[in-house]
């Protein structure tokens, strides 16, 4: 089993931009893997697993400009 946090696609969180985090590369890998990878994020594809969903406050983004509102963890 491997949990991933990965950097929230979309965010405009400092400590995120310009990272070179490639969403679509990640989630190519964790789909391909034969073990279950939990991933949390905001932004997720239409063909994983959720397993729960938390509506938070926006603490990263001190402008609240980035419009979420609610976070997953999936299995892929």
């Amino acid at each position: 089993v491997v949990y991933c946090d990965i950097p929230y696609k979309g965010t405009y969180c400092k400590q995120y931009k310009d990272t070179g985090f490639d969403h679509a590369v990640f989630w190519e890998w964790a789909k391909s893997q034969s073990f279950d990878v939990f991933v949390s994020e905001r932004v997720i594809p239409d063909d994983v697993e959720v397993i729960l969903t938390k509506e938070v406050a926006n603490r990263a983004n001190t402008k609240g400009i980035d419009g979420f509102k609610t976070e997953y963890l999936v299995r892929v």
